[in-house]
């Protein structure tokens, strides 16, 4: 009996091991599929769970699927970019444990910028099976190069092929070498010149992902495009810098799409049946010889570009932008002129370098008394107090005081919803994709106590109201968002939030009349709040009431001065390093990030609340400022 005991409870462990073996470990990052960028706040849901934002910063994740959830399917979800769906049987190896690079393709992504070397994946290209015989089923994506080609005439193109790891090295290379060359065919017919193209078959040689599962293996097998260069004549490859290259990109009408090539192409290797199936699809037999993984990128290549925008100017809509070699002189005379006729009241600001270049005062900051506006008169500015929440809750990021992917409720765990809280992350609060309801359910006030806000009474305003979409997946603005920012800063550094900002941001920066907004104290340097009636132009008060002012979000008065300096700060990386100043700027989701929505060469902070309008404009150049005391003013940010 003395050795059944022992040799039972062994066998419970061995029982145990083999039972949490079963469970796939899943690790990797989520990348744009063209500019191999990482995506934060991308979805995941398996089966019927929804597991949240699984991303971080770096696009990276972790999750443990336990095995009664294998033959069902992963699939991620990111506003801007193509639903992924992945059978988990795809990301399984003999060891339960899985190390994936995972490619989002952009819903709009129409072949933009494209930069020199900069290789991009033509997604939905169709060959035979184990064969370089393209299929029709690639004509709407081979018409989308095309078009490209067109439009952009002086470019030349390498179009290159890429395989697994699977079957013989010479076999790889021929393959992908006569798939690439069946794309350039099928242009060439199409009336793009063969000299702008060049074909290279890279075999195996060049993983995007792992080739131990079946998903990386599908991932290596697809075909690129780059551009190599972008004075190319084609009547004279040998002068690429000719002056008769010249042309005009923007002016050129939209290329009907062109059929397909009709002429037959000679297979490669060994006839294996025609089924049709996506480049990235084989049925081929693993074997043992596992590529190494290429280093991804660390670091997004610009802040100013969108990883969604789109450069199809014959069909898409654009963002605003700020042209180039936009001057103080030139903006004034814009400014001037969109002006013209309106009853505007405010400051507007053009800074270069930081440095104020031009300036300009309007109208009143009191109607009633007549009394005008001035340089340091202290507005309203509504959201655009978000920022300085932002950047605090980068501070603390920085100093491992937090993460992105921390629940809400580490940091409040009296929040009371003890579902959300833990599903909700930092990561949310910043990019208003936690769900939250508006602050407008807001019916009680944040109120204080002997010195101390009374959070729990607030929060109860709000917290068991529910979601109005999962966090993670969409982008609603919500003040709640921020105040709940607010009251984890105040936890995590154990004081109050006002003196948090005064301390960590004012201070630093010079900022010395911003300022709590209150109007139980008595002001003459702050202007009045007033509304503006956009169908009969009628200029009435606006009463700003103390539940739309919520603390993080919408609680501060300033001037045209200090945000100017708060500009400086921001741009000489004076209260966040560099790299995490590129976190404020990264986009996130819904072309937003952390400092406010992304344009084509510029990021603005805009804030419409009542009584106040503000818009924040930033690009590396220069950077515009909007202070109205008027709501439905009659400024737009417009092509500024």
């Amino acid at each position: 009996m003395k050795n059944v005991i022992p040799a039972i409870i062994f066998a419970m462990m061995l029982l145990a091991n083999t039972l949490v073996a079963q469970n796939l470990t899943l690790k990797g990052e989520i990348l744009d599929q063209n500019t191999r960028e990482p995506l934060m706040f991308a979805n995941m849901t398996i089966g019927s769970q929804n597991k949240g934002t699984a991303t971080d910063i770096d696009g990276k994740f972790a999750l443990n699927i336990a095995d009664e959830f294998f033959s069902d399917t992963l699939i991620i979800t990111m506003i801007g970019y193509k639903t992924k769906s992945i059978p988990i049987k795809q990301l399984l190896d003999q060891k339960k444990q899985s190390s994936v690079k995972l490619l989002l393709a952009p819903t709009s992504f129409e072949f933009g910028v494209v930069e020199i070397g900069a290789s991009i994946i033509l997604e939905d290209v169709f060959f035979e099976f184990n064969k370089h015989k393209l299929l029709t089923e690639s004509d709407t994506a081979l018409n989308k190069l095309h078009n490209f080609l067109k439009r952009n005439p002086d470019y030349k193109i390498e179009i290159s092929g890429h395989t697994d790891d699977v079957g013989d090295d010479e076999y790889n290379l021929a393959l992908s070498e006569a798939r690439a060359g069946a794309v350039v065919e099928w242009l060439e017919e199409a009336g793009i010149e063969l000299s702008r193209m060049t074909v290279k078959g890279y075999g195996e040689t060049m993983p995007i992902a792992t080739n131990e599962t079946e998903l990386g293996r599908q991932q290596n097998r697809r075909v690129e495009f780059k551009v190599t260069e972008k004075q190319f004549n084609p009547s004279n490859p040998n002068n690429p810098n000719d002056a008769n290259t010249a042309d005009n990109n923007n002016n050129r009408s939209p290329v009907a799409p062109v059929q397909p090539s009709t002429k037959k192409t000679k297979p490669v290797g060994e006839e294996k049946g025609g089924e049709v199936v996506n480049q990235n699809d084989s049925d081929a037999p693993k074997t043992d010889n596992p590529t190494n993984q290429p280093k991804s990128k660390s670091a997004p290549k610009a802040i100013f570009a969108p990883k969604d925008d789109s450069d199809d100017a014959d069909n898409q809509p654009k963002s605003p932008s700020a042209p180039k070699g936009l001057t103080a002189q030139s903006f004034k005379t814009q400014l001037e002129k969109h002006l013209e006729g309106k009853d505007f009241h405010g400051v507007v600001m053009f800074c270069e370098n930081s440095l104020p270049t031009f300036q300009r005062v309007y109208g009143k900051a009191n109607l009633t008394y007549g009394i005008d506006n001035q340089v340091g008169t202290r507005f309203y500015i509504g959201t655009l107090a978000e920022q300085f929440t932002a950047v605090i809750a980068l501070q603390l990021l920085q100093n491992d005081q937090l993460a992105l992917t921390d629940v809400i409720g580490k940091y409040i765990p009296s929040y009371p919803n003890n579902v959300y809280k833990n599903q909700i992350t930092i990561g949310h609060l910043l990019s208003h994709t936690s769900g939250l309801v508006s602050e407008s359910v807001v019916t009680i006030p944040l109120q204080q106590n002997k010195g101390k806000w009374q959070h729990e009474a607030f929060m109860a305003n709000f917290a068991n109201q529910q979601l109005l979409h999962s966090p993670g997946t969409q982008f609603l603005h919500s003040a709640l968002n921020y105040y709940l920012m607010a009251v984890i800063i105040e936890n995590i550094l154990e004081k109050d939030f006002d003196t948090i900002l005064k301390e960590r941001i004012f201070d630093k920066a010079g900022m010395q009349q911003t300022r709590p907004f209150n109007l139980a104290i008595l002001d003459k340097n702050r202007a009045s709040n007033y509304q503006k009636n956009t169908t009969t132009g009628v200029i009435t008060n606006a009463v700003i009431t103390p539940e739309q002012v919520i603390l993080g979000s919408t609680h501060l008065q300033s001037t045209i001065e200090d945000l100017q300096r708060w500009d400086a700060a921001l741009r000489s990386h004076l209260l966040i390093n560099e790299a995490t100043t590129q976190i404020l700027f990264n986009q996130n989701i819904a072309n937003q990030s952390f400092f406010g929505a992304i344009h084509k060469n510029h990021q603005t902070k805009k804030s419409e609340t009542i009584g106040n309008e503000t818009y924040f404009s930033y690009s590396k150049e220069h950077t515009i400022i909007v202070i109205s005391n008027v709501q439905n003013s009659g400024f737009e940010m417009g092509n500024w």
